[in-house]
């Protein structure tokens, strides 16, 4: 199944980012065996990291973990980065943040959220996701055009927005 990542948390000061990925990328690395690694922003200084993970798994949490270490060391946050674990090579294309899990690893996953004390509603499945069309005067303008502007929203976005319309 598919999950998004929860932007959401991303609007309080006190969520860590940071430690989402990391927690995310450390937990979920045993049922990946590939990784593809690119630090934006940085002029070409920093060529891309790509390869297969060890087997082990032990060895392969030292091997992520030296990769965020490596991305962090020059200087960047891990949220300027693209990260990419996957079951097969990974193209340089990858650039969401999503999961692609079965509900048992998903469950396996927000045990270690939790253990970090981070939320384990930190990812939601693709179809919990509310998609909206631009109802207002602009969005009215569009469809008139043929377009119809369209908003989506995690299910945390989706209470705050309904809560935000009723005052």
């Amino acid at each position: 199944m598919l999950y998004f990542f929860d932007t959401f948390y991303t609007q309080s000061d006190s969520f860590s980012l940071a430690d989402a990925i990391r927690t995310t990328v450390l937990a979920s690395a045993k049922w990946c065996n590939y990784y593809f690694a690119r630090i934006l922003w940085t002029d070409g200084k920093q060529e891309p990291r790509t390869g297969a993970l060890p087997e082990p798994l032990d060895q392969r949490q030292k091997a992520i973990t030296t990769l965020l270490d490596w991305i962090e060391q020059s200087g960047h946050n891990l949220e300027d980065c693209i990260l990419s674990l996957d079951t097969k090579p990974l193209d340089q294309n990858t650039s969401d943040w999503l999961l692609t899990l079965m509900p048992d690893q998903f469950a396996e996953l927000q045990t270690a959220w939790a253990k970090a004390g981070l939320p384990t509603d930190l990812f939601y499945p693709w179809l919990a996701q509310k998609k909206v069309t631009d109802a207002s005067f602009l969005g009215k303008f569009f469809s008139l055009m043929g377009l119809h502007p369209t908003r989506f929203f995690s299910p945390k976005e989706w209470a705050a927005y309904q809560i935000k319309q009723k005052s």
